[in-house]
């Protein structure tokens, strides 16, 4: 998907939001599948410095995600992004927006809990929507250095979901 059509999707998405969660999800032990945790690190710093007009909560979720569903609950998020590493057979460093009814065929690699599980459950129990972005990797080996193409997704992703959330 390329920028201005994934910044089109999510600002249609995003558009009646009113209580926002950015989950991070990945191992940062095994280079780019931190992806999702280092995209939610940027948008947290770019946005101490900037506050927006709506409540924003980032949260790192690792390797259990399913673990900050009460947070989420509690927080009444209204709308939640789910940023992750995930084989979606593309060239390292693409970035998507992937459908719950698509994720059959779609690889992620360190959770605990199927991640359409978790998002149906909290679409359940707050009557929010949920937004699952997969960012394809070249390497999900240990070690900590994310690819040079993965890092310059990352940064693309949090620029564009911070211009929208502005």
């Amino acid at each position: 998907m390329n920028k201005t059509t994934l910044k089109a999707n999510l600002k249609s998405r995003l558009k009646d939001v009113k209580r926002l969660v950015i989950l991070g999800i990945g191992s940062e032990l095994k280079s780019d599948d931190g992806a999702g945790m280092l995209a939610t690190q940027l948008i947290q710093t770019a946005l101490k410095k900037k506050k927006t007009s709506i409540p924003i909560k980032e949260i790192f979720g690792s390797t259990a995600p399913e673990n900050f569903t009460g947070e989420i609950i509690k927080f009444k998020a209204d709308h939640v992004i789910m940023l992750d590493c995930a084989d979606i057979h593309k060239k390292p460093g693409a970035v998507e927006i992937i459908e719950l009814k698509d994720i059959a065929g779609i690889s992620f690699s360190t959770h605990m809990l199927p991640i359409d599980i978790m998002a149906d459950y909290l679409m359940q129990s707050l009557k929010c929507s949920c937004t699952i972005i997969g960012i394809q990797p070249k390497s999900i080996d240990y070690g900590s250095v994310v690819s040079p193409q993965v890092t310059k997704a990352v940064k693309d992703l949090a620029s564009t979901i911070l211009s929208i959330i502005r």
